[in-house]
């Protein structure tokens, strides 16, 4: 049975009646985020993109493990898990551990007065309850399934990311813009456009990139990937 904590002014306190911890846990930081490189459409496929649309996107992004709590979840007379995203920090055996995340939508503990500062959000192991775990490692938790399990792309400088873009055709020639992107202020984006007469061949190439043109109008382009970037 778990045991009932009651603290003086500072720290924790029960409102209007006593408050129970369903029991105690060590939080974990052992999360790590997850590479994922893309390369889109694949090689071989026939696709169809309009105006302004990416023929070709490939790069490595980085990705963390996250709920999103739909809806404010009062745990206790002490805590609320306000609505929004929470990125992983770390899992044991017990479960998983959360922090608010810092872009997007992130999600905020709100504390009652004089009650003790927040580790952690708790997701156990095996249950449909969430918690807060509080700087002694107790926990106080609300049964329910209030959360959906996602992902969130985490902010890496070894992001980066490139994009082949459909800019229109006139006059059989068919403008092709070029944009890359990362996070690291040692690597600007860049962008550029360049211009293809598919009246001497139907190929488009830049930076290893080769797209064969099956159709192409000043609304849309169909087109056969042959090669991504190298």
């Amino acid at each position: 049975m778990p045991a009932t904590y009651v603290r003086s002014s500072g720290g924790l306190i029960a409102l209007a009646a006593l408050v129970v911890a369903s029991g105690c846990v060590v939080v974990s930081r052992n999360h790590e985020i997850q590479e994922v490189r893309f390369s889109e459409p694949p090689i071989g496929a026939v696709a169809t993109v309009g105006i302004g649309e990416s023929l070709l996107k490939e790069g490595v992004s980085f990705e963390i493990a996250a709920i999103h709590v739909p809806r404010d979840v009062p745990v206790s007379l002490a805590y609320t898990v306000r609505s929004g995203t929470y990125t992983k920090d770390g899992e044991t055996r017990r479960g998983a551990f959360y922090s608010p995340s810092r872009h997007g939508d992130p999600g905020k503990i709100l504390r009652a007065p004089l009650s003790d500062p927040v580790r952690a959000v708790h997701v156990p192991a095996r249950s449909d309850r969430i918690c807060v775990v509080d700087m002694f490692n107790l926990k106080w938790c609300k049964k329910g399934q209030l959360w959906l399990e996602t992902t969130q792309l985490a902010v890496s400088d070894r992001a980066f990311q490139q994009h082949l873009i459909y800019n229109g055709i006139h006059a059989d020639r068919i403008r092709i813009g070029y944009h890359e992107s990362s996070p690291s202020v040692t690597r600007p984006a860049f962008s550029n456009e360049v211009e293809y007469d598919l009246a001497q061949s139907n190929l488009l190439t830049y930076k290893g990139a080769r797209v064969e043109v099956l159709d192409a109008s000043p609304e849309s382009i169909t087109f056969r990937v042959l090669s991504h970037f190298d």
